[in-house]
């Protein structure tokens, strides 16, 4: 009894309010209205290339019409929007999750399979957490309901499952072999879509030892996030180094790669690091309405813009969340670290390791 005392301890041990969260929603929300994900691509293929993986797809004989797909993107959307003003927020991170998955599924039937699935994770974890409890339509009408403690250690373990699976098949498929790089490979054969400026300085200088460096870097640090769910720091030092990794990637092969982003928000303390000077308030129905008509009209104004050929507004905003977080990340490892170094050269007793602050007791 008393080990499983200290595990629903653990569990429960959060290193984030419920105002983090709430903030954490409006961040993945908005996120999620400038990156829409679309399958429309599935509905122009033929049907006879309809492959999907082992799973319920495989009843469907082919995707559904182009109409059905994209009004599937603008339920998405919808969904997406109430999560953003917290509007039946559960009901929302639910269908948000259930209409990614979907859309993955009709998307991803023709052999092509990318990294997305973190974004229908994430609400469908956060729907049982109080991640609307705050800053929401919800919490202004009083019909907040009461958040699990354990949605951000699962989360994280989500996370780090997600990793270990990419870090355990690079280290089956010789990764660490010192006499192939292939990440150096990997660069060779995108130098098309590279920077000229950085191309031309990793050419001029192939160090075998930084290829072999980023190569055994990738695998520590895809096989160590989901150690360190055990422990928050870790964890947290390990998603910021992660943000600066989708950087490198950027900048080095050129590929956006922005999909886990919204899932490190969540383990942010955002309220700590910037205060909001608030009370909860409120609405009259006119007002609920008003805000509902808002988030619609933002909805639909979303969907059309995805939807628009060669629009820029995916990748720019992949970009833009990518160099954000790497500086947010960087200020932390810089601030984390600093403050070590600091304390070792003063010799001050290191703090107590990891937050003992649980989500049932957070404000």
């Amino acid at each position: 009894m008393r080990l499983v005392a200290h595990f629903d301890e653990w569990v429960a041990r959060a290193p984030v309010s419920h105002r983090d969260l709430s903030i954490g929603r409006i961040i993945y929300a908005t996120i999620g209205l400038l990156t829409i994900w679309r399958a429309d691509f599935a509905a122009a293929l033929p049907a006879a290339a309809y492959r999907p993986p082992w799973g319920p797809f495989r009843l469907i004989s082919g995707p559904p019409p182009a109409w059905a797909i994209s009004l599937l993107t603008l339920a998405l959307a919808g969904c997406l929007a109430f999560l953003l003003i917290g509007f039946f927020t559960r009901t929302a991170s639910l269908a948000t999750a259930a209409l990614l998955v979907t859309l993955f599924g009709f998307g991803y039937s023709f052999y092509q399979i990318d990294h997305t699935i973190m974004l229908a994770v994430v609400p469908l974890v956060m729907a049982w957490s109080s991640w609307g409890s705050h800053f929401s339509i919800d919490s202004a009408r009083s019909r907040d309901r009461p958040g699990q403690p354990w949605t951000p250690r699962v989360l994280a373990l989500a996370l780090g499952i997600c990793y270990a699976s990419a870090g355990w098949a690079k280290l089956r498929t010789g990764w660490l072999d010192p006499h192939i790089h292939t990440s150096l490979e990997y660069f060779l054969g995108r130098t098309p879509t590279t920077t000229d400026a950085i191309k031309a300085v990793m050419l001029a200088h192939p160090s075998p030892l930084f290829w072999e460096a980023v190569d055994v870097g990738t695998v520590v640090l895809e096989l160590g996030v989901i150690v360190s769910v055990l422990w928050w720091p870790a964890f947290r030092i390990l998603i910021a180094c992660a943000t600066v990794f989708h950087l490198g990637i950027l900048l080095i092969l050129s590929i956006h790669f922005f999909y886990n982003i919204p899932a490190y928000a969540m383990f942010v303390p955002w309220y700590t690091l910037w205060p909001l000077r608030y009370r909860e308030w409120r609405l009259r129905p006119r007002a609920i309405v008003a805000v509902v008509a808002g988030a619609a009209i933002v909805a639909i104004v979303a969907w059309k813009v995805s939807s628009l050929p060669h629009a820029p507004v995916y990748e720019t905003a992949g970009r833009l969340v990518i160099i954000t977080a790497a500086a947010a990340g960087s200020a932390f490892l810089v601030s984390t670290f600093g403050s070590a170094a600091s304390r070792l050269w003063r010799g001050r007793p290191r703090p107590r390791a990891g937050s003992r602050e649980t989500l049932e007791a957070s404000p």
